[in-house]
């Protein structure tokens, strides 16, 4: 068969290829505003014997919140204190009745710890889709999708094999954290993630160790050779 050349072939137009712009964070608070805003929450908190420390967090995180600026847009946190103050209720209801229980028998707190150490996870997964329910930016609300199941290995498992490394699993168990908190966001219907890869967080927990023994050594090293 041949071609027929006074067919009509469409043109074609090549697509425009997608931009991809990086955008950077913006800070625009000052320490002197903060200073005022926590110094106030201290007080009203120390006077209420904690109660008000819910509404301190509210009034913080939405201060931090609205002077944190992307592609000239603020943030905003929605979260209500008498929400996070119930929250803060169950866990020191928790906490008072594992001490009597300490108090009580032995076996009967090593049962309750086995039982909290089962709710702890649920309990952090429930946190963060508080925090992203009430964060907002342009108007529209972040997600918190993670499944209960994935986070037992992360709040259970990776923090109980640090421990029995003597904390040299400690790099992993953050990068486990830091995966599983960012990939499992959404704002809208777009999906977020993390790059920090495993050597890189190792690389990145060595280097802050290194500074951190450096600046303590440092003093006693320079008193030494004087």
């Amino acid at each position: 068969m041949q071609p027929d050349n006074n067919a009509f072939h469409a043109p074609a137009y090549d697509q425009p290829a997608a931009t991809v712009r990086p955008l950077r964070f913006e800070f625009i608070g000052s320490g002197s505003e903060f200073f005022r805003i926590w110094i106030v929450n201290t007080l009203l908190t120390i006077v209420t014997l904690g109660i008000y420390s819910a509404w301190a967090k509210v009034r913080t995180m939405q201060y931090f919140y609205r002077n944190t600026r992307l592609d000239g847009a603020s943030f905003d946190y929605h979260g209500r204190a008498s929400a996070i103050l119930k929250g803060r209720a169950i866990v020191f209801g928790l906490a008072m009745v594992f001490q009597l229980a300490s108090h009580v028998s032995l076996f009967l707190a090593l049962a309750l710890g086995l039982a909290l150490a089962v709710v702890f996870p649920l309990l952090l997964v429930r946190s963060l889709r508080f925090r992203m329910a009430n964060s907002s930016y342009r108007g529209l609300r972040f997600a918190f999708t993670g499944g209960d199941a994935q986070a037992y290995k992360v709040f259970l498992l990776w923090p109980v094999l640090t421990v029995l490394t003597l904390y040299a699993l400690a790099p992993l168990a953050h990068q486990r954290f830091k995966q599983y908190q960012h990939d499992n966001t959404r704002f809208g219907t777009a999906a977020c993630w993390a790059k920090a890869s495993a050597p890189g967080s190792a690389l990145a927990w060595g280097r802050a160790w290194a500074r951190r023994w450096w600046r303590r050594s440092w003093p006693s090293s320079v008193f030494l050779w004087r």
